[in-house]
C-alpha cells in the first residue's frame, strides 16, 4: 500500500514501468494458478480446487487494484482528465525511447500472457467436457440392461 501511495504521489514513467512489471508478475501468477487448477481438475484432486481458486482470485483482485493505479498514473503523466482511458500508445508518445521500449515490451508480455491464460482455460474446459462425456457414457452403459452390470 505504501508503494502505491508513493507511486501516485509522484507519477512518472519509471514508476509506471515498475507498476507494469508488477502487473506482469501478477499475470504470470494467474497463468500458473490457471494451469495448476486445470491439472488438479484433470487429475481428480478435487480437494485442492478450492485453494487453487482462492489463489487465482487473489491474484486477479491484486491485478485489478494495480490496473486502477496504472490508469490513474497514466492519466496523471499525460495530464488527461480522469476516466479518459488513455491508451498505451498515448503514453509511449510522451516518454523517451528507453522507457518507451521497456513499457511497450512489458505491455506486450502482459497481453501475451493473458492470451495464454485464455488458451489454457479453453483447453481445460474442453478436457473437462470430454471427461464429463466419458463419465456419462460409462454411467449410461452401467445402468443399461445390456451394460456391464446388466442382467442377461
Amino acid at each position: 500500500m505504501i508503494h502505491t501511495k508513493r507511486l501516485m504521489s509522484e507519477p512518472d514513467t519509471d514508476g509506471l514501468a515498475d507498476l507494469m512489471r508488477t502487473q506482469q508478475r501478477l499475470v504470470e501468477e494467474m497463468l500458473f494458478r490457471t494451469i495448476e487448477l486445470s491439472v488438479l481438475v484433470e487429475s481428480g484432486q478435487h480437494r485442492f480446487i478450492g485453494r487453487a481458486l482462492d489463489d487465482l482470485e487473489r491474484a486477479e483482485r491484486e491485478l485489478g487494484r494495480t490496473e486502477l493505479v496504472r490508469a490513474a498514473m497514466t492519466e496523471a503523466i499525460l495530464g488527461s482528465k480522469p476516466g479518459a482511458e488513455p491508451a498505451l500508445a498515448d503514453v509511449l508518445s510522451v516518454v523517451d525511447d528507453e522507457r518507451s521500449a521497456v513499457i511497450a515490451r512489458t505491455g506486450e508480455e502482459i497481453r501475451a500472457t493473458l492470451e495464454e491464460i485464455d488458451r489454457v482455460r479453453r483447453d481445460a474446459a474442453h478436457a473437462v467436457a470430454e471427461r464429463v462425456a466419458r463419465a456419462r457414457r460409462a454411467a449410461s452403459a452401467a445402468s443399461s440392461t445390456t451394460g456391464l452390470y446388466g442382467r442377461s
